[in-house]
């Protein structure tokens, strides 16, 4: 039903996605291939879209072990209020 071209812009979008693009984004990876159909001016602005995509999902990851941390310290000093608790009452 679909063009190999066609199926290449879902796999495109659906990966895009993904991965966290937003639409917008996509849409001008898929124009630069079809102003340069070498592929060269794509592949070079997907590479930079997903490096700055990379380092969102590094800064992420970060601020949520850091988040995992401070609730387990939470759990932990619960933990120890509540035994204190139990021994006292």
């Amino acid at each position: 039903m679909f063009t190999q071209k066609e199926m290449t812009r879902l796999r495109l979008i659906s990966r895009g996605k993904k991965y966290g693009f937003q639409l917008e984004e996509i849409k001008e990876m898929i124009q630069l291939f079809d102003q340069d159909p070498s592929g060269i001016k794509q592949l070079e602005s997907v590479i930079q879209s997903a490096q700055r995509k990379m380092d969102e999902v590094e800064a992420r990851i970060e601020e949520l072990q850091l988040l995992k941390k401070e609730m387990n310290d939470w759990i932990i000093n619960f933990n120890e209020e509540l035994e204190k608790r139990k021994k006292e009452g």
